[in-house]
């Protein structure tokens, strides 16, 4: 599942955190590249509130993602090891 992460990182306010969540198995290159394409396309359906860091149904023009960073904190790092996530941070506006 991806989701906004609960307990986001202080970023800016047009820098989405969110977390890939997979149970049973691990996160992998492929499910982050799904990830990323769902949120590069809106696929997910999702509107990411940035000043309440948070997520509604609503369906709002936020701007495009300009630009992604993933990452898979190694094991004694993650606040819930026995879940395997990955970090995405998107940052969204206007390319020119």
């Amino acid at each position: 599942n991806l989701l906004p992460n609960e307990y986001p990182y202080y970023v800016e306010d047009n820098v989405e955190h969110w977390c890939l969540w997979k149970l049973n198995d691990s996160v992998n290159t492929n499910d982050i590249d799904k990830a990323i394409k769902e949120l590069k396309t809106g696929t997910n359906k999702l509107y990411y509130d940035a000043s309440k860091k948070s997520t509604t149904g609503d369906e709002r023009d936020v701007g495009e993602i300009i630009d992604v960073l993933s990452w898979i904190n190694p094991k004694h790092l993650q606040s819930i090891p026995d879940i395997d996530h990955a970090h995405i941070l998107c940052l969204r506006g206007t390319s020119k």
